[in-house]
């Protein structure tokens, strides 16, 4: 009987299936279980062979490449062992063609056949993974553009069946997407970054002919195209797995897991696993709220809009403490617990938005005349017409040494003075954590004041020579004293100067992670080092007057 014959596929693997049917034949007495013993037994002497040679080229690429890939050749062993076993079970079939050898053979190369192939594909995977973008799928062709135009391995027909491959995947991607309900706008967002990835990669064939920099060329941009189908895949997940009757993503996240418990569908370990780690970033939330709020705006608006936040908050806690009941043995707390959480919801996704409107018309300058809000450029009101009152000061740097402008009175008390600087730092900080700001313009603002810190404050003159002129030795030991504390003061300034520089790069932090801690820190910061710079130049002008009038 022919070896190579085709045979009905059992199993994703040929040699298994070849086995299985003449042991079927066997079976049936129309084959002769010498061949069947035959043939196991040549596969079997050859799989050590096959093994070391496969290791042996993984082994090859280096210690590193076995170690990241450790996973699937960890499977690549256990898939040989699967198969060693399956023939030294068909070979005692042939030796004792009874029916319980016959089940113990066909199970056993069931396994093998299926083992093979799962251990190659988490091999390919754990391989593709390793590459320059994030879809294996460009990384395979990236690995046949490598293997055509560096090594001359890949024929040009293999290049353009996986370019086309990939392209049709993409496709079909799309294509089972929008035959899926419901439809969403995340949804045909995927749907259109598939199509975009289709349209590159429709490109990349032709790019084939016009050499290997072309082909980097549109690969660098299948790449892009591919960062935006992984964003707008995480997007759709995220939007169903948040959907719901609230405002508030993850509110009605732990509204679904609630209602899956009470289906039976998910343990209350888990559910209350996830009520703590709600509880837990609704605290963060609040933190960050009062820590936002406490940064000087000059509007009243946020602080008004703090008490029913609060209140929004203290309803949630209201609303887990009756998920917890129900947790803990009283089913009834269920529908309180679930139109409580919707409420509390919907009340802090109510503040969200006014926050939002504070922070869309904080920087707009009022008319006097009817009350409308204008952008800061206009120099006449949209509405009526009538001239705007300028804001002077909140664009142009001082021309004083300080952070303060020339009239403003700084307390010595530890107390901050709201400078026109200060409030457009606060300000911006206000308005890119509310994303009304461009994170250049926060940037810009950024730069702005570290110039001004470095030009009027690190840099400071001597301390100023007192005159001594017609003093007793007394009057100049006093005088002596004061030019001390003068200098201590002057000390102080520069150390608030390079602290106001350190506050400047912890905001810049917020540019490259978004992450709000930064700029509450970065406030702080700033405030802190305001006032050792305010108090201190406030002591060194009392000193000097107090010493000219002493004269």
């Amino acid at each position: 009987m022919a070896e190579t014959a085709d045979f009905p596929q059992v199993t994703p693997s040929h040699l298994c299936n070849t086995l299985i049917e003449v042991m079927r034949q066997v079976q049936m007495d129309e084959e002769d279980p010498a061949l069947l013993h035959r043939l196991a037994q040549q596969r079997l002497a050859e799989l050590p062979g096959v093994r070391e040679q496969t290791m042996e080229q993984i082994r090859g690429v280096g210690p590193e490449h076995v170690q990241a890939h450790a996973v699937g050749v960890a499977a690549l062993e256990a898939a040989f062992k699967d198969m060693e076993n399956a023939l030294q079970a068909t070979i005692r079939y042939a030796e004792n063609p009874q029916e319980e050898a016959f089940r113990i053979a066909l199970g056993a190369l069931m396994k093998a056949g299926y083992s093979s192939q799962l251990s190659t594909d988490t091999y390919q995977r754990s391989e593709l993974a390793q590459g320059p973008t994030d879809f294996p799928l460009l990384n395979l062709l990236h690995r046949l553009k490598e293997g055509f135009f560096g090594s001359g391995q890949v024929p040009r027909a293999d290049l353009d069946s996986g370019i086309e491959g990939a392209r049709r995947m993409a496709l079909a991607a799309a294509d089972e997407l929008r035959t899926s309900q419901p439809g969403t706008d995340q949804k045909l967002a995927l749907i259109r970054s598939y199509e975009r990835l289709a349209e590159v990669l429709g490109r990349l064939a032709g790019a084939v002919d016009g050499g290997l920099e072309a082909v980097e060329a549109v690969l660098e941009e299948a790449r892009l195209t591919g960062q935006g189908v992984r964003s707008a895949m995480e997007a759709l997940v995220y939007h169903e797995s948040t959907a719901g009757p609230t405002r508030m993503a993850h509110a009605n996240l732990v509204l679904k897991m609630a209602e899956l418990h009470r289906g039976g569908a998910l343990p209350s370990e888990t559910l209350a696993r996830g009520l703590e780690v709600f509880r837990n970033s609704q605290k963060e939330l609040l933190s960050e709220i009062e820590a936002m709020a406490s940064i000087p705006s000059g509007s009243d608006g946020v602080t008004q809009q703090m008490e029913p936040t609060r209140a929004a908050f203290q309803a949630h806690w209201e609303a887990l403490a009756l998920f917890e009941r129900y947790l803990g043995g009283e089913p009834d707390q269920y529908e309180s617990a679930r139109k409580s959480l919707i409420a509390a919801a919907e009340a802090l996704a109510d503040c969200q938005e006014a926050f939002e409107q504070i922070g869309e018309m904080a920087n707009k300058i009022p008319c006097v005349r009817c009350g409308t809000r204008n952008e800061p450029a206009n120099r006449s009101c949209s509405s009526c017409g009538a001239q705007l009152l300028s804001q002077t000061g909140m664009g142009a740097s001082s021309s004083t040494m300080s952070i303060q402008e020339e009239g403003g009175q700084a307390q010595i008390g530890g107390e901050l003075v709201m400078t026109e600087n200060l409030m457009r730092v606060f300000q911006s900080v206000n308005a890119v954590a509310e994303a009304s700001m461009e994170v250049e313009a926060f940037q810009d603002v950024l730069d702005w004041f570290e110039n001004l810190v470095a030009e009027n404050l690190l840099e400071l003159p001597e301390a100023p020579e007192l005159s001594r002129e017609g003093l007793t030795s007394h009057q100049a030991a006093q005088l002596a004293q004061v030019e001390e504390r003068i200098s201590a003061a002057r000390d102080e300034i520069h150390s608030g100067a390079q602290e106001l520089m350190a506050a400047i790069e912890e905001l810049r932090q917020f540019v490259v992670d978004s992450e709000t801690r930064h700029l509450v820190e970065g406030v702080r910061m700033v405030r802190d080092a305001s006032v050792k710079v305010q108090s201190n130049q406030s002591l060194i002008e009392e000193l000097v007057e107090a010493n000219q009038k002493a004269r």
